[in-house]
């Protein structure tokens, strides 16, 4: 559920004549206090246009002007923000100001052209800052210190998407790894193909050369594969 506030504006009010002699506050007026009190809650690197203001009316007094703001930093794109004239703690008129807040970002894009299935890391890749009017919610965000790999045919300078580079396991179907059996302060290990890619941490299969059995282990580091109790050694006359 959104939460608002609202930022009172006190200025030295410019005032212009409306309909049935009314007085207008000055457009230029309403625009200072929404940059005003948006200001306050900016996230770096934005910015912010007013596209329009209402006109604010009022008959008689000291107006000042109250902008309702979201209880948050305003996201990038096209907002629409309630504007109120208030005089003597009365609001006596009020509407809607369209604004759009930009923002400064980096987005990840390739350093060359990358195909379907190849293999992507850091190196291939560079931050590249962009300024937007949509909150980036599917921007790739970081390749870290991992390896991806390219789920499509992707262009050189192309921003990328979270969905454009999937993570390549820490093991897949092929590679190989010790497969290592232990009872207490023994082991035993043969190098052994792994049947089902797996991170660190997961379970997965391992082709035990010295059996021809697929077992199962779990994976403790990208070259290491432990069994799981009550899998068979890799070896029965290995110490």
């Amino acid at each position: 559920m959104v939460s608002w506030r609202i930022a009172p504006l006190i200025a030295a009010l410019v005032t212009l004549t409306g309909a049935g002699g009314r007085a207008v506050v000055d457009p230029t007026m309403v625009r200072e206090a929404i940059e005003a009190a948006w200001n306050e809650t900016a996230l770096p690197g934005s910015s912010l246009e007013v596209r329009s203001v209402p006109a604010l009316a009022y008959e008689s007094g000291r107006p000042r002007v109250e902008v309702v703001l979201p209880d948050g930093p305003l996201r990038p794109g096209p907002r629409a923000l309630t504007v109120a004239c208030v005089v003597d703690d009365r609001t006596v008129s009020r509407g809607l100001a369209s604004v759009v807040v930009s923002r400064r970002i980096l987005v990840w894009v390739p350093r060359r052209n990358l195909t379907r299935g190849e293999t992507v890391t850091a190196i291939d890749l560079r931050p590249e800052p962009r300024v937007v009017e949509r909150d980036p919610v599917r921007a790739f965000e970081d390749p870290g210190d991992l390896t991806w790999i390219a789920a499509r045919d992707l262009e050189a300078g192309v921003e990328l998407r979270s969905a454009d580079l999937d993570r390549r396991p820490d093991v897949v179907a092929g590679d190989a790894v010790q497969l290592v059996s232990r009872a207490g302060d023994a082991s035993v290990a043969v190098t052994g193909r792994v049947r089902r890619a797996a991170n660190v941490g997961e379970s997965l299969l391992v082709l035990n050369p010295v059996t021809g059995s697929v077992v199962r282990a779990v994976l403790e580091s990208p070259g290491v594969a432990v069994l799981e109790a009550g899998e068979p050694a890799p070896s029965r006359s290995s110490r």
